[in-house]
């Protein structure tokens, strides 16, 4: 483990990472039924479809290569420009989301990791936990939001090493099924009065958790004085008593 003290994140762009993302939502499909080739690739890019053959995928290599490298060689000096604006927002707002952390979270370290933030063009933005790597739109429709994004992908590094060390039955758990509970954490959190006073709106949520969530408001309308242990618990038995479906 790393120590309390906000991790720097670093900036980047890079076509080669984002080829590697399109396989990795390819690969999700052994596990998400499609799901991620339909929200990340095929709704924004909706001409590659001829590349897929139901879940499979019938494009070889070069052709994503091209393909990505086309969009980067195209949009190359907005990228450029949209990520100093992206690292500018960010260093403005992470004081006060290092506070929010630290009153969320008692006794927990930001795990070891790279912390680099790299633009995608895909219509989903993964995270790696094994490297505190994860991606951020290039560009996007709400102005001001890729800070939400941005946050909401720190606060799951910080709460997977945290959660996992407080509750080792997690390590025995459904890996989908820890991903549920972690996106409702996120949603539960980053949509509070606390968190929208900061970063001024809220976290987009999947509408397969939108019941789950509404209970768990309805039971704690205000996250203040609430700590990170109490909030997991509270999603793990939400998503034990009404399983969320398979489709996001």
């Amino acid at each position: 483990m790393q120590n309390n003290i906000l991790p720097t994140i670093e900036f980047k762009i890079s076509a080669e990472r984002d080829v590697e993302t399109f396989f990795c939502f390819v690969r999700d499909a052994e596990y998400d039924d499609g799901e991620n080739i339909k929200w990340a690739i095929l709704k924004p890019y909706p001409e590659l479809v001829s590349w897929f053959k139901g879940t499979e995928l019938t494009a070889t290599r070069d052709d994503v290569c091209r393909f990505v490298n086309l969009k980067y060689n195209s949009h190359a000096k907005e990228m450029a420009s949209n990520l100093i604006v992206y690292q500018r927002d960010w260093d403005a707002l992470s004081p006060r989301f290092e506070k929010l952390t630290k009153d969320l979270f008692e006794d927990a370290h930001w795990p070891n990791g790279k912390y680099i933030a790299y633009l995608t063009i895909w219509g989903m933005y993964p995270r790696f936990l094994e490297t505190c790597t994860f991606q951020i739109p290039w560009k996007h429709q709400i102005k001001g939001y890729v800070p939400v994004v941005i946050a909401h992908e720190m606060l799951h590094f910080i709460w997977y090493a945290f959660a996992f060390d407080k509750l080792p039955y997690l390590n025995k758990m459904d890996d989908f099924k820890v991903w549920h509970i972690s996106e409702i954490f996120n949603s539960f959190v980053q949509n509070s009065d606390a968190w929208i006073s900061v970063f001024k709106q809220p976290s987009m949520q999947y509408p397969v958790h939108e019941n789950i969530l509404n209970n768990l408001k309805s039971r704690m309308p205000s996250i203040e004085n609430l700590k990170t242990l109490m909030i997991t618990k509270a999603v793990i038995k939400a998503v034990e008593d009404d399983p969320p479906s398979l489709a996001i």
